[in-house]
């Protein structure tokens, strides 16, 4: 079990690689919509068959330097193109869902299914699991459901059968800081032609549920993540960008206005280079101990004393 108050800080990379697009490849599969007719027709129906609209912004979106969506979009306060950007990110997500509805790490990257044995070690039953992982919490920045589907799934794996299997489930809080995406809708189809395409109407409505980097983040949740970070005596973050708007967003700079040891925070590093290494460790006041620039999620938990029993 982890007993030490422990929260994980869960960004796009520690997503599987294989099966949804973050970043760049969510970026590169806009900037391709135009290979894709059904999906970029959905996109159309979501926004009112405005093809001019779409257009533009996919060719403003092809002309910037950005490596993502949410880069370019920080450049781009109006309003009506945030929207766009918002119902285009649901499209390629809902669409990565709808190819790919139960997403699995490969086992050399399975950091989550790591963390459960962890939580299941020690604990019988479903009971003795709740009450000993009561204090572990993730904050996800990302949009899918992924991480409550492989919890869900572990979880009832380690104990099926038992009453309080669901309630054990339950006991794991994970909070959404930019929103969470509903079930992705197929659209109808036919015997002929079945809808495999991500449903127009589900786009609109899933797009109201995006947030990025600047945007006007949920009260309430973000209150909720505040609070699962700063009570932590453990602190992690995994496949985390460290976008600085991101760790003000969790109020970072009270964390380590703290004083010093009344929590330790670890970081992965993968594909960070020294200068973004340096930028970060500034931000936590070289509070934070990231991990190496080839340490995927998993890689990094087995290597760095994050998971506590005590």
């Amino acid at each position: 079990m982890i007993t030490t108050p422990t929260t994980f800080v869960i960004g796009a990379g520690a997503n599987p690689t294989d099966t949804l697009p973050v970043g760049h490849g969510l970026l590169d599969k806009a900037a391709k919509l135009d290979r894709h007719k059904e999906l970029r027709t959905s996109i159309l129906q979501a926004i009112g068959n405005d093809t001019q609209r779409l257009n533009s912004f996919l060719d403003d979106l092809r002309q910037h330097p950005a490596r993502s969506i949410d880069a370019f979009l920080e450049t781009r306060p109006d309003q009506a193109t945030r929207d766009l950007g918002h119902v285009v990110i649901a499209a390629l997500m809902g669409q990565a869902l709808i190819d790919h509805p139960t997403p699995r790490f490969k086992v050399d990257e399975d950091w989550i299914g790591h963390v459960i044995r962890w939580m299941i070690s020690g604990a019988r039953t479903a009971r003795e699991f709740a009450d000993g992982n009561s204090h572990v919490r993730f904050v996800t920045f990302n949009f899918d459901s992924v991480l409550e589907s492989e919890i869900a799934r572990l979880v009832h794996g380690a104990y099926r059968g038992q009453p309080e299997v669901d309630k054990a489930v339950e006991t794991i809080w994970t909070y959404h800081v930019h929103g969470k995406l509903p079930e992705p809708v197929r659209q109808v189809g036919s015997l002929m032609n079945p809808g495999h395409f991500v449903d127009p109407v589900w786009i609109d409505q899933a797009a109201k549920h995006v947030r990025v980097v600047h945007d006007e983040l949920d009260a309430d949740e973000r209150i909720r993540a505040r609070q699962a970070v700063s009570s932590a005596r453990v602190l992690c973050f995994l496949g985390f960008g460290y976008h600085l708007e991101n760790l003000k967003s969790l109020d970072v700079k009270a964390l380590v206005a703290r004083p010093q040891g009344h929590q330790e925070i670890f970081g992965s590093g993968m594909n960070l280079s020294g200068q973004d290494k340096a930028i970060i460790r500034r931000a936590f006041e070289l509070r934070i101990e990231l991990g190496g620039q080839d340490q995927n999620c998993l890689k990094f938990l087995e290597s760095h004393d994050v998971l506590r029993v005590t």
